[in-house]
């Protein structure tokens, strides 16, 4: 994907969620897969799509997809806000232009670690674009 392609997502999506959050909604499940193109028009689906069930946490009180979640999901709390959807979007970001999930591990328990730990690999791909996409992801993956 071209660094203008992603960045015409980015801002897409980072408006789409501002939306969402200027409504008071907190989406809680930002992730690739919720991203589809119509016309070169970026389209947001904010139900979802059936995903890799890996992936997703199986339990009543979790929502989301666990290589997206803000530390506050893993942490079980419950005083999150709209910089929660921030992180998520840092993540997508950072899929786009790696084709990689972020905190990947071979575990939940290992994901979980590498997202509360901000364990990223920093030397993947993201390193061959412009520092301004790697400035972009690694803003929206700081904490509160």
């Amino acid at each position: 994907m071209s660094a203008f392609h992603a960045l015409s997502l980015f801002r897409q999506l980072t408006s789409a969620i501002a939306h969402l959050n200027a409504i008071g909604i907190i989406h809680r499940d930002v992730h690739p897969t919720r991203l589809h193109m119509l016309n070169n028009v970026l389209k947001f689906n904010i139900i979802g799509l059936p995903y890799n069930l890996k992936k997703l946490l199986k339990r009543p009180d979790f929502s989301g997809h666990v290589n997206y979640s803000a530390p506050e999901f893993i942490n079980e709390q419950s005083d999150f806000k709209f910089n929660s959807d921030t992180w998520s979007i840092g993540c997508v970001l950072y899929y786009l232009l790696t084709k990689q999930d972020p905190f990947e591990g071979r575990t939940v328990a290992e994901t979980k670690s590498n997202i509360l730990n901000l364990k990223i690999d920093r030397n993947n791909a993201l390193g061959q674009h412009d520092n301004v996409f790697s400035t972009l992801v690694y803003k929206c993956l700081e904490r509160d």
